[in-house]
């Protein structure tokens, strides 16, 4: 049960998050508002790093660390700049599409196929996706679909989410 909490209350810090960054930061680039929501997080992580101890590091995860620190600080970008472009509620819903992607990581990478629980939950995900931009069925039933490809913030954080999905 307790993973159920932490599942909520990071659900609800990290949209608090986003909410604020759009309120005190949105009127900055997205480059400015990536610096300014992640300076905060700074003094709690210089204090943390004297407690964690670090394991030996081979080369492979300096590789992995050279490929990914770029990707994910190219993604953080895209991530403000979606909030900066479009509403919160056209823009965030789009990373739950990361299970989504990672069906296809998942295959080449591990050799992994979901379960049926698995398809069923990413079917969820489309079907929100869909229920976002009900609105626009009246201009056909693949309308909804359409709208998220004309929002730039949804298509933002649709790439966002392909990159995390790594």
């Amino acid at each position: 049960m307790l993973w159920f909490i932490l599942a909520i209350a990071t659900a609800l810090c990290v949209a608090t998050g986003d909410a604020l960054t759009k309120k005190f930061f949105g009127r900055f680039s997205p480059y400015d508002m990536a610096i300014a929501s992640s300076i905060y997080s700074l003094p709690f992580l210089i204090v943390y790093i004297f407690f964690i101890p670090i394991p030996p590091l081979d080369t492979v995860f300096w590789w992995i660390a050279c490929i990914l620190i770029p990707l994910d600080t190219f993604a953080f970008y895209l991530y403000m700049k979606a909030i900066k472009l479009s509403p919160l509620s056209l823009s965030i819903p789009f990373l739950s599409f990361i299970p989504v992607f990672m069906i296809l990581t998942s295959l080449i990478v591990l050799d992994e196929v979901p379960s049926g629980w698995g398809v069923m939950g990413i079917g969820f995900i489309v079907a929100g996706s869909y229920l976002l931009n009900v609105t626009h069925v009246k201009y056909g039933y693949l309308s909804p679909f359409k709208a998220i490809f004309r929002e730039p913030g949804s298509m933002l954080m649709l790439l966002v989410a392909f990159i995390y999905s790594f």
